[in-house]
């Protein structure tokens, strides 16, 4: 069994070392536009947790929305390992892993507002967008190679290579199957907005709010239209890619109240968790029908979340160096923290139990070791490359 970890583990670190070359390689992806744009500078792009754009001066309220949805898909992912246990834990421990599950399912909603505000109201050539979207398809592909063997030689899990089309090795990988054609799409989507008037964008949120709630209830129903609506189509991504530009945008004209929006969070968080506690209790397993991305509660959270934070400081945050040297640690490995962290998860989920401890606080501990421990191995990574290619440089 060590000797197969070890073997697992040292083809995850190759794979890695190849996957952040990729990234710094990455940079290249956008000097034509830094030629072309002299009025700012702009840092390599490849998804909402590393998509930062620098004019004159970085949008800290931006990299605090990372950090804090990097760190929440963690939870995510550490809550529903025991929300599927049920009911072989107590129902009080489900409804506590539940609401850490619901709470932090905003998470990669905003992850796209992220990439829609830092984006969408850009001028790029169809070169820029499409190389980014090949890096972006390089990135899934190399770790989906990683995760098909570390399922395949360690957790011993089916995987095919056929099924990789449509079926992520991981199933947290989905987020890249989305963003390659979105950001295939991009260039068209950029030149559409453009052309928008503020009639234009405030109609297409409308009927795109009420497309969300159509959507959502015809799969309560088990009905599919039979023609998505154009350009938001069958799922709610886009449009959440769509939103955090609109309301980056119209950020000065929302005069809701940091205690709104909060209550709003709260009344929406207690509305998911009982409705999918009774639903589990009736069905006598975990239920997550009222947790979808598309469910409009959700998207009513997600939309306080990242407009409370956008909002802080009006506008912009004020920090010191110091924390502004952390908050760019976590925001610049956020990317490999999201990619890495589940290996370490599944390790830990073989090895023990969902009903092992008290999730009361193994669920906040657990998640906190797997955000250090994939900082670490994603920081040190990045900084063990960045050595040896500056080697090769000076050589």
């Amino acid at each position: 069994m060590f000797l197969k970890f070890y073997v697992i583990l040292v083809i995850c670190i190759f794979l890695r070392t190849c996957l952040t070359y990729l990234e710094y390689s990455g940079e290249s992806v956008l000097q034509e536009q830094e030629e072309a744009d002299k009025i700012g500078r702009y840092e390599k792009v490849y998804n909402g947790m590393k998509e930062d754009i620098e004019l004159k001066e970085k949008n800290y309220n931006i990299e605090i929305l990372r950090v804090m949805s990097c760190l929440m898909v963690i939870v995510i992912h550490v809550a529903n390992y025991f929300c599927r246990a049920y009911p072989d834990i107590s129902t009080p421990e489900y409804i506590y892993a539940m609401t850490f599950n619901a709470a932090s399912r905003v998470s990669v909603p905003c992850f796209f507002m992220i990439s829609g505000a830092l984006l969408l109201g850009r001028e790029e050539t169809l070169r820029t967008c499409w190389k980014r979207a090949a890096h972006m398809f390089a990135v899934l592909t190399i770790w989906n190679v990683i995760y098909y063997l570390f399922n395949t030689y360690y957790t011993h899990q089916e995987c095919s290579f056929r099924a990789l089309l449509s079926v992520p090795a991981e199933a947290h990988l989905w987020y890249l199957y989305v963003l390659v054609p979105l950001y295939l799409m991009l260039p068209f989507l950029q030149s559409m907005v453009r052309e928008m008037n503020a009639e234009m964008e405030h109609g297409l949120a409308a009927l795109g709010g009420i497309w969300m709630v159509l959507l959502y209830l015809a799969s309560f129903a088990g009905v599919r239209f039979y023609y998505d609506l154009p350009i938001l189509g069958g799922n709610s991504y886009l449009y959440y890619f769509y939103m955090g530009y609109y309301l980056k945008k119209n950020l000065s004209k929302i005069q809701v109240s940091t205690g709104r929006l909060a209550a709003v969070f709260v009344l929406d968080l207690a509305l998911i968790v009982g409705a999918s506690a009774v639903a589990s209790s009736f069905s006598q397993s975990h239920v997550d029908d009222f947790l979808k991305y598309g469910n409009p509660l959700m998207i009513l959270n997600s939309a306080a979340v990242y407009v409370g934070v956008m909002k802080l400081g009006g506008g912009s945050v004020c920090l010191s160096q110091r924390q502004k040297n952390v908050l760019e640690l976590w925001a610049g490995c956020s990317f490999g923290i999201y990619l890495f962290h589940i290996i370490l998860l599944d390790i830990y989920k073989i090895h023990t139990a969902a009903d092992a401890f008290s999730i009361y606080w193994i669920l906040s501990v657990l998640s906190s070791v797997l955000a250090v421990l994939s900082l670490f191995f994603v920081f040190w990574g990045r900084k063990f490359l960045g050595y040896f290619k500056a080697r090769a440089q000076f050589r």
